[in-house]
């Protein structure tokens, strides 16, 4: 008994029609940019699905996923673990979760890995997905545009002024 993932996507979020429990991912995130550093990137998600390979157990089993972020120069990051019973009636299933913001700390390729385990079973290392970070370089008319809006939104303007 064994589980292998299918898919894994990250994303700016995940939505899942409660009528027909239908996943729908908005903006597949695969690059992202910001004017300074550190930055928050607004929303960020993940979802996966999994295919429970071999004869289907007896009774439901415990699972759990891990989503662990590298960033060049810090030690891996756990970002959330997730739980709950393999249904013993299906072969496949899904994982995914919504979060407010992504950290950017600095101009780098961010690694996310999703790990799963059975039961007290040990962790496995899945499938692997990674986002572009680059820094948004803007023109002088283009930034002192950028400042005078958020200024105008009450938004702090701090690291835009050049």
């Amino acid at each position: 008994m064994t589980l292998s993932c299918d898919w894994f996507v990250l994303a700016g979020q995940v939505l899942c029609d409660r009528l027909t429990n239908q996943l729908t991912i908005l903006n597949v995130l695969d690059g992202v940019s910001a004017i300074s550093f550190p930055a928050q990137h607004p929303g960020f998600a993940f979802a996966a699905r999994y295919r429970w390979e071999g004869e289907l157990p007896a009774a439901p089993q415990p699972v759990a996923y891990r989503l662990v972020r590298e960033s060049e120069g810090r030690a891996p990051q756990t970002v959330c673990e997730l739980s709950g019973d393999w249904s013993n009636t299906s072969r496949m299933g899904r994982v995914y979760q919504n979060f407010k913001m992504l950290r950017l700390f600095q101009p780098e390729v961010i690694q996310f890995r999703l790990e799963h385990r059975i039961g007290e079973g040990p962790w496995v290392e899945g499938a692997r997905a990674s986002v572009d970070v680059t820094r948004l370089v803007l023109s002088d008319d283009e930034r002192a545009q950028l400042v005078a809006q958020m200024a105008e939104l009450g938004l702090p303007t701090d690291g835009l002024d050049g």
